[in-house]
């Protein structure tokens, strides 16, 4: 750096400063510039902006970049990049826990199930939960009632290859009815309804 002698126009009487106007201005002495701490500076961590959250809620992790520098002089913006154990330690930290806050409820779909039918048309279903995960356990919570109405659906249609029809001695006890839950009901009389429970 540089330092600069600074000149004051004082009263002899008491030695207070006045208004430089009252000295002459021929005698002032000249400002007299020389430069100090002139030993190199340490090295130091350099860092940068923290990039945005890796999620919006829920607890995410924000990270930045740190490297060891050493500026030559203090008049040039020029910096060496050195070994990271050249600087003080330990580093600063390069990533941080962001938005905390934990995330509005969610429906959380499952897998679809195997179709009911191993031929023609049957349903396959899935589980659909409302719930929401904390943000420091990563824990689900269920909320039944918290989500919004538009709940997705936890069953459709699937169909398989067309059944096969029955044997011709297989007739003569009446046909078979499969139901959802892949029970075999037989029609042990002839009734034109037929009621399933």
């Amino acid at each position: 750096g540089t330092q600069e002698s600074v000149s004051y126009c004082i009263r002899k009487e008491d030695g207070k400063r006045v208004t430089p106007h009252l000295c002459d201005l021929k005698t002032r002495p000249d400002t007299i510039t020389k430069t100090c701490n002139d030993r190199p500076c340490p090295p130091y961590w350099e860092t940068s902006e923290f990039e945005p959250c890796t999620k919006t809620c829920g607890g995410g992790i924000t990270r930045r970049q740190i490297k060891c520098v050493h500026q030559v002089t203090a008049s040039t913006t020029r910096k060496l990049i050195l070994p990271d154990s050249l600087c003080p330690q330990p580093p600063p930290y390069t990533q941080k826990f962001c938005n905390m806050m934990p995330c509005p409820p969610i429906w959380v779909k499952g897998k679809w199930s195997q179709c009911s039918t191993s031929c023609g048309r049957g349903i396959k279903t899935r589980t659909v939960d409302c719930v929401t995960i904390s943000s420091v356990t990563k824990q689900k919570k269920e909320l039944p009632h918290k989500c919004s109405k538009n709940r997705p659906s936890s069953f459709k249609s699937c169909k398989k290859f067309t059944c096969r029809g029955p044997k011709r001695q297989r007739k003569r006890k009446g046909p078979t009815i499969k139901a959802l839950t892949m029970q075999d009901y037989k029609q042990k009389k002839f009734m034109k309804t037929v009621i399933l429970k």
